[in-house]
């Protein structure tokens, strides 16, 4: 669970997408999978391995820090609180066209926001 504003969540949750990838980067698995709530996809190492593999095609994840490029992340607003942030993946050569796609959902009356993976994008 992530703090966050309804009026103007993007930053968070931009920031959060960053924090997840940079693990990734780092070949932290359990860092980033942490970061996540429970769902009814349960997202272990190896499923996060194939997957970025399906769609890098071997590429490896980098960090972005230093990227000057944009990733042009899209943030959908689903309703009542409920988002979908799709983060373009970094690579060596820069920002892959291949994604991770977040659903952030605000736990009610509060300020803060349930983060799970939905699934990874060629």
């Amino acid at each position: 669970m992530i703090p966050g504003t309804s009026f103007s969540p993007a930053k968070a949750f931009i920031d959060f997408a960053k924090a997840f990838l940079e693990a990734l980067a780092n070949e932290d698995f359990n860092a980033a999978l942490r970061k996540l709530d429970v769902s009814e996809r349960r997202w272990s190492k190896v499923d996060v391995a194939k997957e970025l593999d399906r769609v890098l095609l071997g590429r490896k994840v980098c960090s972005a820090i230093g990227f000057k490029k944009s990733a042009s992340p899209e943030l959908i607003d689903l309703n009542d609180g409920h988002y979908e942030l799709r983060h373009k993946i970094p690579v060596e050569s820069g920002w892959s066209n291949s994604t991770v796609t977040f659903v952030f959902k605000q736990k009610p009356n509060t300020g803060y926001f349930h983060v799970y993976l939905k699934e990874f994008q060629p």
